[in-house]
């Protein structure tokens, strides 16, 4: 079975993806808040959830020089197909330490950005992972796919024009 490790331990992670956690498995009680987060978190196939949501771009858009800010949306997109393939490279050969990694900045990312649903899946990836619920990480991670996709169509249908 994988060894699943929360992703509150991304640095340690991103320098030792292919090593064993120190002294055996990761604890599931790694933060003792996580339960009533996930409490108030929409279900990942929650259609309510936005897939896009407009308003924080129109926030960046007002914030920053339209040339920086398009730079800075040229590295997000490069960004998210970089880790949905990862992630998908991971889940298809069950390292759910990548996947766990790879999903806790990608739903940063997200959701700096507004892709919300694809954030909201991210996180679930996360809690399944504190959980140790190998299933439904590589479950969630396979979504991830076609949810980034359709995340990526609504951004590079968004102008600052809005």
């Amino acid at each position: 079975m994988a060894q699943l490790i929360p992703p509150t331990q991304d640095v340690f992670a991103a320098r030792h993806l292919d090593e064993p956690w120190p002294g055996g498995s990761w604890p599931n009680d790694s933060w003792s808040g996580w339960p009533a987060v996930a409490a108030r978190m929409p279900s990942p196939d929650d259609e309510t959830v936005p897939l896009f949501d407009a308003s924080t771009l129109t926030e960046l858009c007002a914030d920053l020089d339209p040339e920086i800010l398009a730079a800075i949306l040229v590295s997000f997109v490069e960004d998210i197909q970089e880790r949905l393939e990862r992630i998908a490279t991971a889940a298809a050969s069950a390292n759910l330490r990548v996947v766990a990694f790879e999903s806790h900045a990608l739903s940063g990312c997200s959701e700096t950005f507004g892709a919300l649903r694809l954030a909201t899946v991210c996180r679930h990836i996360e809690h399944a992972v504190d959980d140790g619920d190998q299933e439904s990480v590589l479950t969630l991670a396979r979504s991830l796919g076609q949810i980034g996709a359709e995340s990526l169509g609504a951004l590079s249908a968004y102008t600052c024009a809005h």
